[in-house]
């Protein structure tokens, strides 16, 4: 029996072997979040977030890993008449099998696999580099704040509102007072924006920009005085 799920990709962490989710369960035509949900209600799983760069992402990504165990077990519990027609014999193959080792396991006391199974090449994938947050270039933050915000915000009218605001410096740097919300990128000298600080740095733009539009009001010119006013009763 072998069950093919495609190429598995891995992170190896303190002797243990963690398998990304996300594409095990893609290989078998299934929801990918509805699965983790449901790991994540299974006390015998172990799931967990790494970063993780996959092959034709240049971006080092956080995603759901489980364990080998884990994944194991999940594959013993998943129903059959859920998964793609064409890994649907396989896999009933490998819960047959399953059941049969459970079963000498706790009626015989061992379990001998009858027969060497050859796994799936795995893939692993290169040492990651240091570790960095989750961060985003100035021009795709303002892309994000579109999806979740519903506005449309140009990058210059951006900046220029920042600058004026006090939030950054005319090379673009942010102030001292808001560097918690940008990351310096250690190899290109620039900053992006954390992803956590998307909705704060959102909220300084509007209100900064709402603070300059009533600043500008205050600097109109006012009638002059003695400007004769209307009585209320004969306005029309």
């Amino acid at each position: 029996m072998r069950l093919s799920l495609g190429e598995l990709h891995t992170v190896s962490e303190d002797d243990t072997l963690w398998v990304v989710f996300r594409p095990a369960v893609e290989a078998l035509e299934l929801d990918p979040d509805t699965q983790i949900r449901k790991l994540k209600t299974r006390s015998w799983a172990r799931t967990g977030l790494r970063p993780v760069r996959l092959p034709g992402d240049p971006r080092t990504r956080q995603v759901t890993v489980v364990d080998r165990k884990t994944l194991t077990m999940w594959l013993a519990t998943v129903n059959e008449n859920n998964v793609a027609k064409a890994k649907r014999d396989q896999l009933i193959a490998y819960q047959q099998e399953a059941t049969e080792a459970l079963d000498r396991y706790w009626h015989e006391g061992m379990a001998v696999k009858p027969r060497t199974v050859e796994p799936e090449p795995v893939v692993q994938l290169p040492a990651p580099e240091p570790l960095e947050p989750i961060t985003y270039p100035l021009i795709d933050s303002l892309v994000l704040m579109r999806q979740r915000f519903g506005v449309h915000l140009h990058i210059h009218d951006f900046t220029r509102t920042l600058r004026a605001g006090g939030v950054l410096r005319q090379d673009g740097r942010p102030m001292a007072k808001y560097g918690h919300l940008f990351w310096l990128k250690a190899k290109t000298g620039t900053y992006e924006v954390f992803e956590h600080a998307i909705e704060p740095l959102y909220r300084i733009y509007e209100s900064t920009k709402l603070r300059l539009e009533m600043a500008a009001q205050r600097q109109l010119p006012l009638d002059p005085p003695g400007w004769p006013e209307l009585p209320l009763g004969e306005a029309s």
